[in-house]
């Protein structure tokens, strides 16, 4: 007697369903699906050490990094470098020019992350 009697139709579909989307007839999916869980466990591990907020953009990142497609991993890379330090150089600026102002800085920073990030 199989296992998969015993279990209810519903997750018996579910993992025919899971078995027939990273079995061999499909090549490379196994690979990508492996690169993905790991790089995804290592963000999740690397920003609990360092108790880094926003999981889920750093998640994002990985994901929109990791394409079937090279130059769109490169491009996503550049365009993320290039972001951060932007955003890391202009947040200096701000605290050098309105370092005794709390409030201006709270007023500018906020503009200047939004538009980095986008």
């Amino acid at each position: 007697m199989s296992a998969l009697n015993s279990l209810p139709l519903p997750v018996v579909r579910l993992l025919a369903f899971f078995h027939e989307e990273l079995s061999e007839r499909r090549p490379g999916r196994v690979p990508q699906t492996m690169q993905l869980w790991v790089g995804c466990l290592l963000v999740i591990l690397i920003s609990m050490t360092f108790e880094i907020p926003f999981v889920a953009l750093s998640l994002a990142v990985l994901f929109y990094g990791i394409q079937s497609n090279a130059f769109y991993t490169k491009f996503v890379a550049i365009l993320f470098v290039v972001a951060t330090v932007l955003e890391i150089a202009s947040l200096f600026l701000i605290y050098k020019w309105s370092y005794g102002e709390p409030l201006i800085r709270l007023i500018i920073a906020g503009p200047i992350l939004m538009g980095c990030s986008f």
